[in-house]
């Protein structure tokens, strides 16, 4: 997990009454866990991204794209995401083929460079269509 994401999910926890180290959801199985998601994870993350076309699916999505940019090769990704290598290659391979060479070193540097761009867009030499 990036650095960034655990501290900002540490605080929420402390803001939120919980301990800083304890589990987010706790022990479940594989269709609770799923079932979980799809009342909570999906409505939270349509309201934290203000879109309604936003579900856990397209955030994972969105993940393993963004692990291409932050320099993650095939295998190391694929293995991040819990599939093969050639299941990743033939769901991202539009990914790959677009990075031309915008990569940035780790996680940490992609979401960083992704928060600038958002709060000083006049700053950046990228637009979001070069992603």
């Amino acid at each position: 997990m990036p650095e960034a994401t655990a501290r900002e999910l540490k605080a929420w926890r402390l803001e939120s009454g919980g301990r800083g180290d304890e589990p987010i959801i706790g022990e479940l199985g594989i269709e609770a866990l799923r079932l979980w998601a799809y009342k909570h994870l999906d409505p939270a993350a349509r309201k934290a991204t203000g879109r309604s076309d936003v579900t856990l699916y397209t955030l994972r999505h969105s993940h393993a794209s963004a692990l291409h940019y932050a320099s993650f090769t095939v295998p190391e990704a694929a293995k991040r995401m819990g599939h093969s290598p050639v299941v990743h290659i033939q769901t991202y391979a539009h990914v790959i083929e677009r990075l031309s060479g915008k990569r940035y070193d780790g996680l940490d540097a992609l979401i960083e460079a992704a928060r600038a761009e958002l709060l000083f867009p006049e700053r950046s030499p990228r637009t979001s269509e070069s992603l």
